[in-house]
């Protein structure tokens, strides 16, 4: 089917929000069944460290609308680009967002792909440029702090990225592969600051930071075996922020430039995928992942600090084994009820490694506080047998 020149989209959607907030939460720490208040010595009674309520209420709408454009260049529509605009009202804080997004590509060797021999190796490449503004309204969660309260003259995060990337068949092992890199930049403004709190985000409900994000990705992906798919991905990344805080004197004060709590340096993830020659209908697939170090603050002041706890490196290996009883291809009478059945055993943590996911206090009994680590789960297993009638 051939491509039109340009091609011209568009949409406008309004949603009207009502979001109701029962909000009831308390914080305890003890150390060996003493009983410390956060000020003092062991009391008598119970004196809890923290201590939040809250009802709220919120009633707003959201307009969001779109217009793009994508125009093919030249007979043999090498080059092509892809611009629009963004636009959204919140009816909340009055904030109107004006977005606008470019995107270039180039495919050098289209012609010459297209006319080649389909037996042959077709080595297709396309370049890529793209920037523009993804700014990101506030939902209700952005809007709670610490104290339950609500700030309804939050402001949207604001984005700009710039973005350079390639797209490139290769042949691998005889198998023709997808080859992505991509490098970004990301400029930050109005920030809204954040912890995690186990596995809860908490926000800072102000827009009290700016900073940036940059890295590289690469990514392999294709079938060793037809209808398997396998990738292999690498990612570097960057990301810092300088927060605007008051200090305990009322001093307004501002951070040097901080890890933000997603600053994972490097990570690497496989996926494989095989199944046995002689008996095709049995299939393995292992993944792996392995992320560096990340940031964990601790508590909310602790934000503004150049030297944060660290999560230990990610790392997990996972192995699975299936066994196909019948599929659309099979042949005989066995199971001529069943349109699908198979089984399938998962190992999940292979090597059972302690990876952390977060940090919980603890007090000792001069009222100092530590960080004890939270583990994921450990080695599993999983067994499940499937079918379609």
């Amino acid at each position: 089917k051939k491509t039109p020149s340009s091609q011209f989209k568009y949409g406008i959607r309004l949603n009207q929000e009502l979001i109701q907030d029962r909000f009831n939460e308390w914080l305890y720490s003890d150390s060996a069944d003493y009983n410390l208040a956060p000020w003092s010595t062991a009391l008598d009674s119970i004196i809890l460290d923290d201590l939040v309520r809250a009802n709220n209420e919120i009633n707003s709408a959201r307009i969001n609308g779109y217009a793009q454009l994508n125009q093919y260049f030249g007979s043999s529509k090498k080059l092509w680009l892809n611009a629009g605009i963004r636009s959204s009202y919140w009816s909340l804080n009055n904030e109107w967002l004006i977005m606008p997004r470019v995107a270039f590509y180039y495919e050098p060797n289209k012609r010459a792909y297209k006319n080649q021999d389909t037996n042959a190796f077709n080595p297709k490449t396309v370049l890529r440029f793209a920037f523009g503004a993804y700014h990101q309204p506030p939902f209700y969660r952005e809007l709670r702090n610490f104290s339950g309260q609500i700030n309804p003259s939050l402001r949207a995060q604001k984005s700009w990225h710039y973005v350079l990337g390639l797209d490139r068949t290769v042949r691998l092992w005889g198998k023709d592969f997808k080859y992505s890199a991509e490098a970004y930049y990301k400029q930050l403004s109005d920030i809204v600051p954040y912890i995690y709190d186990n596995i809860r985000i908490r926000y800072y409900a102000q827009n009290s930071s700016n900073g940036y994000a940059m890295g590289f990705d690469n990514r392999l992906y294709g079938q060793f075996n037809d209808g398997l798919e396998s990738w292999f991905t690498l990612s570097f990344l960057k990301t810092e922020e300088q927060i605007n805080y008051v200090d305990y004197a009322g001093n307004p004060m501002i951070s040097e430039y901080l890890r933000r709590p997603t600053d994972r340096r490097v990570n690497f993830s496989a996926i494989f995928q095989d199944r046995l020659p002689s008996n095709p209908s049995v299939r393995v697939n292992l993944s792996l992942i392995i992320g560096s170090a990340i940031p964990y603050y601790l508590d909310g002041s602790a934000r503004y600090s150049t030297t944060p706890s660290i999560i230990p490196a990610y790392r997990r290996v996972d192995i699975g084994f299936s066994k196909v009883l019948k599929d659309k291809n099979s042949k005989g009478r066995n199971w001529k009820w069943l349109k699908e059945a198979w089984v399938s055993l998962d190992i999940f943590n292979l090597l059972d490694i302690n990876n952390v996911i977060a940090y919980s206090w603890v007090k000792d009994l001069n009222n100092n506080r530590y960080g004890v680590p939270e583990y994921l789960t450990g080695r599993m297993l999983n067994l499940r047998i499937q079918a379609k009638i």
